[in-house]
């Protein structure tokens, strides 16, 4: 029996249960303009969304090069991926005159399942960070490789998205000497890794633990982690400004950001209604198509007030 994955989340199902109950959650689609109340396994998936493809000896030595420019630290890691989501297409060779229905099946089981396999692990990852309902409970990021896991988890999750992917597609479009969307599944862990490494090691590393107490829920989205700054990255995936905004939960909020001084490592706000109403406007505008609440309420009102991105 074949054991392939065809649909394929981009957003983790067990992050979303925050939102939903018995789970189903509330979700206003932006491009088709309703709400639904729908399973969690119908949304933010999509039908062999991580398949891997067979690269180019070209597009191959644009990946290794993007390796070569990283820090010696992750090359190692980075390398072990690459090699990992070739698999497939060295396999495909070996086997091109001996290929049997089991061995077809094998390889198309480790084509398409082998990337969401890999990000099921990073997924594991965040599990300690997603359950923090008080600043107290973001003590575990004192030790290192907690904290490591966490942050690499949250990069794992800013470039896995539908929105990414489609913003990669748009900004290559018209450059066909640069194979940018067909590589990307693959760059995406690389970017990932490097921006992981530069977050965990800023000295400056702050986090501002968000309690709403406002009759005003949390939105969450597709994009559910994102750049409050901005999100522009050079080749290298190296930023320049950034300060991710992560909602735990209708009532729970985290904010990385790299502005500590002389304040605490640890920061908790008790959030009005004003901040509330601007982070989700943010989570709007950082969506590609589904916007989450916990009430239908709170997304019938974004089509009422004549929503628009």
């Amino acid at each position: 029996m074949s054991k392939i994955k065809k649909r394929q989340h981009y957003v983790w199902r067990n992050y979303l249960r925050a939102w939903a109950d018995d789970e189903k959650i509330w979700a206003f689609l932006t491009k088709q303009n309703k709400v639904n109340k729908t399973n969690l396994m119908n949304v933010v998936q999509e039908r062999y969304f991580y398949e891997l493809i067979d690269l180019t000896d070209f597009e191959i030595k644009i990946l290794k090069e993007f390796i070569n420019r990283s820090h010696e630290s992750v090359q190692g890691w980075q390398s072990d991926f690459l090699l990992k989501f070739t698999l497939h297409t060295s396999l495909k060779k070996a086997f091109e005159k001996n290929k049997s229905d089991e061995i077809y099946e094998k390889l198309r089981e480790i084509e398409i399942n082998s990337m969401e396999d890999s990000h099921m692990i990073m997924e594991n990852y965040g599990e300690k960070l997603i359950a923090c309902r008080s600043v107290k409970e973001l003590n575990f990021l004192d030790t290192n490789s907690l904290r490591h896991d966490a942050i690499i988890f949250l990069c794992f999750q800013f470039f896995r998205t539908k929105n990414m992917k489609e913003k990669i597609k748009k900004s290559f479009e018209n450059r066909t000497e640069f194979p940018g969307i067909r590589i990307w599944n693959i760059l995406s862990f690389f970017m990932a890794i490097n921006v992981a490494m530069y977050v965990t090691l800023n000295p400056s590393l702050r986090f501002t633990f968000f309690d709403n107490l406002t009759p005003t829920k949390f939105l969450t989205s597709d994009q559910p982690v994102f750049n409050v700054l901005k999100d522009q990255l050079d080749d290298k995936g190296n930023v320049n400004e950034l300060e991710l905004y992560y909602p735990l939960s209708p009532k729970h909020a985290l904010l990385i950001d790299f502005k500590r001084g002389e304040c605490e490592k640890y920061q908790n706000i008790q959030i009005n209604e004003e901040m509330v109403l601007c982070y989700n406007n943010k989570v709007i505008d950082n969506s590609y198509n589904f916007i989450f609440s916990d009430n239908k309420e709170q997304l019938d009102n974004l089509i009422k007030n004549n929503y628009d991105k």
